[in-house]
C-alpha cells in the first residue's frame, strides 16, 4: 500500500518544544517530504503548532498528553478508525481504535515515576497509578513499538518479553541549528553576550531528577576547586525552578562562577554549544539524550554518563563517567577543563560520530514502521 492515511497525535507540538516536541516536528516534516501521497491527520491543542504541516484535518483536543483524557476520552472523539494508521508518540494509546496503531516508547521513567519527577508526591503518585495500567495496556495493543534507542528497548523487553516481536528501534537526528559555525567571530559576540568574556561548561536540560543537576554541580565545584583559569558553569533549564541549585551554588562556593539560563533560542543554545569547553550531561538516565547529539554536532567535547542510552548515542566520542560517583565526574571535568589536546581530540571525533544520525533516515523508517503496521493486521 503505497498511499494510506496517518492519524497522529501531534499535541507536543508548538513553541520551545521539549525533546519529544522536536522528535515530532522533525520527524513528520521529512515523513511528509518523502511520502507526499500520504494523507496526515492531527490531533491537536488549540494553538498548536501544525499550521507549517500539510494535513488533511485537524481534532482540537486541549487535555494534557498523560492522564486518562487520552486513554479514555479521546478514542471515543476519534471514533474507532480516524485513518489507516494511528500514531501515538508518548507511551500511551487511545482506546477503542479499530485501525493499525504505533506507539512510541522514549523512556520507562513512569514506572519509576516517584524517583523520576519534581511534581508533589501526590500528584506523582497519582500520574505513577495511571501509567502502570495505561502503558502496559497501550504496549499490549500497538502494533508496533518505536524505541528510540536500544537501551529503551532492552528495557521495555525486559519489563514486558511479549514486546519484543513488535520493537522497532529509530534513533533520533540532529536538528538545524545544531552543527558546527565556521563564524566564530559570531559564537564569541553570542557566547560573550550571555555568558560573559569567560570559558564555560554548558549543562542542558530540564529540572527533573534524573537530569542529576545537584551532582553534576558538585562534581563540578570538586574538580575546580578555587582555581581562577576554571570555566565557569552555565545551566541551560527551559523547564522547571532553577532556584534551589542556585542556593546548592552558593554552600558550594562555585556561585560566583554558576549562570543559570532559562530563555534560550535554539541558534543561541548552538552558539553556546559551539563555544563552550565542553557539555556535562551525566544524567542518570536517559531514553536518548538529545543534548549530547546536539553537543556532538556542534563539536563541544562531551562528558557524560556510562549507563542508559548515553554510551549508544556517543560512541567513542566522549568522556563517560558514573553518575553516581562524584568523583568519576570530577575527574573527567579536570581532564577537559585543562587539556586543550583532549577538548580538541573530542570535538573532532563528536563532529564525525553525530553525522551518523539523521532526521532524513529516521522519517524513513518511521514510514517503514506504518506499512509493517498495516500488514500485520
Amino acid at each position: 500500500m503505497n498511499s494510506f492515511g496517518v492519524m497522529f497525535d501531534g499535541r507536543y507540538l508548538g513553541p520551545n518544544p521539549s525533546g519529544t516536541g522536536r522528535y515530532c516536528a522533525e520527524v513528520l516534516a521529512r515523513m511528509q517530504q518523502q511520502a507526499p501521497d500520504l494523507r496526515f491527520r492531527f490531533v491537536v491543542k488549540h494553538g498548536g503548532d501544525e499550521r507549517p504541516l500539510d494535513r488533511d484535518g485537524v481534532l482540537p483536543f486541549d487535555h494534557e498528553v498523560y492522564g486518562p483524557w487520552t486513554s479514555l476520552v479521546l478514542g471515543r472523539k476519534l471514533g474507532g478508525r480516524p485513518a489507516d494508521v494511528y500514531h501515538s508518540p508518548f507511551h500511551v494509546l487511545p482506546r477503542g481504535l479499530e485501525c493499525a496503531t504505533v506507539l512510541t516508547m522514549h523512556d520507562l521513567f513512569h514506572f519509576h515515576q516517584p524517583s523520576n519527577t519534581s511534581k508533589s508526591i501526590l500528584v506523582s503518585g497519582v500520574e505513577w497509578a495511571y501509567f502502570l495500567v495505561a502503558i502496559p495496556e497501550s504496549l499490549s495493543r500497538a502494533d508496533r513499538i518505536v524505541c528510540v534507542s536500544e537501551a529503551t528497548a532492552d528495557a521495555l523487553v525486559d519489563r514486558f518479553p511479549k514486546t519484543k516481536r513488535k520493537l522497532r528501534v529509530i534513533h533520533h537526528g540532529v536538528s538545524k541549528p545544531f552543527g558546527r559555525e565556521s563564524d566564530r567571530e559570531r559564537v564569541a559576540a553570542t557566547c560573550r553576550r550571555i555568558v560573559g568574556d569567560r570559558p564555560f561548561f554548558l549543562c542542558v536540560g530540564g529540572m527533573s531528577p534524573n537530569k542529576n543537576h545537584a551532582r553534576t554541580l558538585e562534581s563540578y565545584a570538586r574538580a575546580v576547586g578555587d582555581r581562577r583559569d576554571a570555566p565557569a558553569l552555565v545551566v541551560v533549564s527551559r523547564r522547571g525552578n532553577a532556584a534551589r541549585l542556585a542556593l546548592r551554588a552558593e554552600e558550594l562556593g562555585v556561585a560566583e562562577r554558576y549562570v543559570s539560563i532559562q530563555t534560550v533560542s535554539d541558534d543561541e543554545l548552538a552558539m553556546l554549544y559551539n563555544g563552550a569547553t565542553g557539555l556535562l550531561f551525566v544524567s542518570r538516565a536517559e531514553g536518548f539524550g538529545l543534548p549530547a547529539l546536539e553537543a556532538l554536532a556542534c563539536g563541544c567535547p562531551v562528558i557524560t554518563s556510562n549507563v542508559s542510552a548515553m554510551p549508544e548515542v556517543v560512541g567513542d566520542a566522549a568522556l563517560l563517567a558514573d553518575p553516581l560517583d562524584l568523583e568519576d565526574v570530577a575527574k573527567q571535568i579536570r581532564a577537559l577543563a585543562f587539556d586543550p589536546h583532549l577538548a580538541a581530540d573530542l570535538s573532532a571525533k563528536g563532529l564525525e560520530r553525530a553525522r551518523k544520525f539523521s532526521w532524513e533516515r529516521s522519517a524513513s523508517e518511521h514510514l517503514e514502521v506504518y506499512r509493517e503496521a498495516l500488514e500485520a493486521r
